[in-house]
């Protein structure tokens, strides 16, 4: 009777485990249907050529504020290029 017991108890942990990667698998798959490769790419342009204008420029903007320019990186635009390119 016990050992009856103990399989049930497994197998619920069985179908438990399952209905929550399920879930975790319908939660990842909206979030890619969302995210659209076509967007990324785009963004990473974007990024890339908000740098480019940034670096230009530094030089005007070095003399005209107190922020330091040379402390945004290429990674910083290609993130927010990425953002604002899959903004629904």
């Amino acid at each position: 009777m016990e050992r009856k017991e103990m399989l049930e108890i497994e197998q619920a942990k069985e179908e438990d485990m399952e209905r929550k990667r399920k879930e975790m698998l319908g939660l990842l798959n909206s979030i890619i249907d969302q995210v659209k490769p076509r967007k990324i790419i785009l963004g990473i342009l974007a990024g890339v050529a908000l740098m480019g204008m940034i670096r230009f420029i530094t030089p005007c903007l070095q003399s005209s504020t107190s922020f330091d320019v040379e402390a945004i990186h290429l990674w910083h635009c290609i993130c927010l290029g990425i953002v604002l390119f899959n903004r629904p």
